[in-house]
């Protein structure tokens, strides 16, 4: 049994609100941790602080791809579905 049109539409919707929310939070956080937190005190804690910004940079560039990959996704799931090309 393939799933009907209303399940398709609330994915798209939680998904488009998925990508809304996280987008927000990671404009609130400036792409560091807050001053006092618990991760900018390990980060300054950490022997070499250079290797956790560059794991912080990379896995920013991550979610920034996971970001592109689902709003492509919902896009072909939105009628009229959007041709892409790669």
């Amino acid at each position: 049994m393939y799933p009907g049109r209303e399940y398709i539409s609330t994915m798209r919707t939680t998904l488009s609100e998925f990508h809304s929310a996280v987008g927000r939070f990671l404009s609130d956080h400036g792409g560091q941790p807050f001053p006092n937190s618990i991760a900018m005190a390990e980060r300054n804690a950490f022997p070499n602080p250079n290797n956790v910004a560059s794991c912080w940079a990379l896995g920013t560039l991550l979610m920034e791809f996971g970001a592109d990959h689902l709003s492509a996704f919902v896009k072909l799931t939105t009628e009229p579905a959007e041709v892409m090309a790669c």
